[in-house]
């Protein structure tokens, strides 16, 4: 009220400079004639009294309403309007002294915002207009007693909490608080010293290139199930998925597929929990979407979770007859594409939009060297693709027989899929991985890595050669899995069936790894790197996904090294015998150090 009055003030002093307001609105009435100033408070008094007279305050018959308010006018000594305002209008209903309640007798502005009491301070604002002005005959609404809780009995409450919407509630609410709970101490102090004591512990570590940070395990779902897959999300750093077998030693109530989402900030549970009827061979994010999860099933079929709907699939789709070993999301924003692989001989195409059916189905086949004459042809049992990086055409696909095809989705001339065949393991692949594209090694792009059950990791370069280029024997047991890592040139992780996490720097050695990290009694059948290298998962035959540290600038890795590899990678000299491999090296490095010879004329 006081900005309205001051409102009103400011408006009558741009108007005219000889009237003066009423005592209490401004400092001009104390300057003007005692004989104006009377005279100009009986006109203003009668247009008070008329105003609060239409509000009713003093239970007058008659009223009058106005859409935009009731004007009031002020005149000088000739009577002649100056100006016009309207005056403050009290907030809430007013009773008049017959006890009648005048709830129209003020414009309304709005239903919502219609006040059923009066604030006593709208009353005494009208008393600075008109000083002496008795109070007492505007009755004020008495305000009504809130309504108490009504308190809910044991029975309600426990039938409450049975319900699955308060369930749902105290599930997220509790993640949250946990969630919360585990972050670190912004305190400077302890900071330094967490650091420090870090430092130290590190430089004491005998294996200070690999450390570990977490193990995730849930009892009533990871007890003896096997690793099947390992993916992290591309849109949320901390969030892992892990995809189950089935398990080997439960009752019929425990379900046959099982996929948790595990945070880093949530170390005691996990975040989601999916779970279908057939066993879960293969699962990955939609690098697109933050709330959808695809998995290729045992049984042939390819489902799809919606994490903001339930923890069963909501599409179940059939494409395949036999398990999907591979899932890979290929494709941009606006035009992205999922593509399994299934040892039944068939890829699959789908729509993540509409996954009814598949888009497409490719029949991988090819003709065996003895049976050429007779036109025969036999299926590709597929155990593992990959995509080069930007690609969504051409794939490399890891089979049963050892052999790795480089195919094509759509070939130029039908039913001519296979393009190049890769031959040199002796038994089934298990992965594959193609190096990324890094700035300070550009010509180690696409070089690849597999890895298979005959106890060895070999390294390609299919620009070059079908040949491999260098087998790694330094396992004793199969050989799971195989990645490169995402920013460090010529680097990469395998585990094997006895536990073993081994880490190559082949910039420095070919027949050793510069890691050799055991992690327990269990094999280990699954690896997978974050993001930015600085951290990765392993998953073994028992049901535990263990997160390791990664330190990337201990490997000790140089421009120089990293060109002298370049070279005699692109020369395809390192299949050749020990003397031969270390001739070449030498020579490599002694080429780049005179600057004699261009890497593109030997290439």
């Amino acid at each position: 009220y006081q900005r309205r009055v001051h409102g009103v003030e400011e408006k009558i002093n741009e108007n005219t400079s000889s009237f003066a307001l009423p005592k209490g609105l401004g400092e001009e009435a104390k300057t003007q004639d005692q004989q104006s100033s009377k005279t100009q408070k009986q006109k203003v008094k009668l247009q008070v009294e008329h105003f609060l007279g239409e509000i009713n305050v003093a239970g007058k018959e008659e009223q009058e309403v106005y859409d935009k308010g009731i004007q009031v006018e002020f005149y000088d000594g000739q009577n002649a309007p100056m100006s016009e305002i309207t005056p403050p209008r009290p907030r809430g209903k007013l009773i008049g002294e017959q006890g009648q309640e005048e709830s129209d007798a003020l414009p309304a502005v709005s239903n919502s915002r219609r006040v059923s009491k009066i604030d006593q301070n709208a009353l005494a604002s009208y008393s600075l207009l008109l000083p002496g002005l008795d109070l007492n005959k505007a009755k004020v609404v008495p305000q009504e007693p809130p309504q108490q809780t009504q308190k809910l009995t044991v029975d309600e409450c426990k039938t409450i909490m049975k319900t699955k919407n308060y369930a749902d509630f105290m599930i997220k609410s509790t993640k949250l608080v946990e969630k919360a709970l585990d972050q670190p101490i912004d305190n400077l102090n302890s900071t330094i010293s967490e650091e420090e004591d870090d430092q130290d512990s590190d430089a004491d570590d005998q294996s200070d290139l690999v450390y570990p940070i977490i193990k995730f395990f849930d009892k009533n779902n990871s007890t003896n199930r096997v690793i099947t897959d390992l993916k992290w999300s591309n849109r949320i750093h901390e969030l892992l998925l892990a995809a189950y077998s089935q398990k080997e030693e439960g009752n019929i109530n425990d379900p046959v597929g099982v996929v948790l989402l595990w945070s880093l900030s949530l170390k005691s549970r996990p975040e989601y929990h999916l779970y279908c009827q057939s066993p879960v061979v293969s699962a990955n994010f939609d690098p697109f979407s933050n709330h959808t999860v695809v998995g290729g099933l045992y049984s042939g079929q390819v489902v799809l979770w919606d994490l903001r709907a339930k923890q069963v699939p909501v599409i179940r789709a059939s494409g395949h007859t036999h398990p999907v070993f591979s899932l890979n999301v290929v494709g941009t924003q606006n035009s992205h594409n999922l593509v399994s692989v299934s040892n039944d001989g068939k890829l699959c195409v789908w729509n993540l939009s509409m996954m009814n059916a598949p888009t497409k189905t490719v029949e991988l086949k090819i003709k065996p060297k003895q049976q050429v004459q007779q036109q025969m042809t036999q299926d590709i049992n597929c155990t593992s693709i990959c995509f080069p990086q930007g690609d969504t055409n051409n794939f490399y696909a890891g089979t049963e027989d050892g052999v790795i095809y480089l195919c094509q989705i759509h070939p130029q001339s039908k039913n001519d899929n296979i393009i190049e065949m890769y031959e040199g393991h002796e038994g089934p692949i298990t992965s594959l991985s193609l190096h990324s594209q890094l700035d300070n090694a550009k010509n180690l792009t696409g070089l690849l890595v597999s890895s298979s059950f005959d106890w060895t990791s070999r390294l390609w370069n299919p620009r070059v050669s079908t040949k491999s280029m260098i087998t790694m024997e330094a396992a004793e047991d199969y050989i799971y899995d195989a990645q490169w890592h995402p920013t460090l040139p010529a680097t990469y992780m395998s585990v094997d069936g006895e536990g073993y996490l081994d880490i190559w720097n082949l910039l420095q050695d070919t027949e050793v790894p510069v890691m050799h990290y055991k992690t327990g009694i269990n094999a280990l059948n699954k690896a997978q790197w974050n993001h930015d290298g600085s951290k990765m998962v392993i998953g073994d035959s028992h049901g535990s996904v263990n997160v390791l540290g990664f330190h990337k600038n201990k490997v000790g890795i140089n421009q120089e090294m990293v060109d002298s590899f370049d070279l005699f990678v692109n020369l395809s000299l390192i299949h050749i015998s020990e003397p031969t491999r270390l001739l070449s090296i030498s020579y490599a490095v002694f080429c780049l150090k005179k600057k004699k010879i261009l890497k593109t004329q030997l290439i």
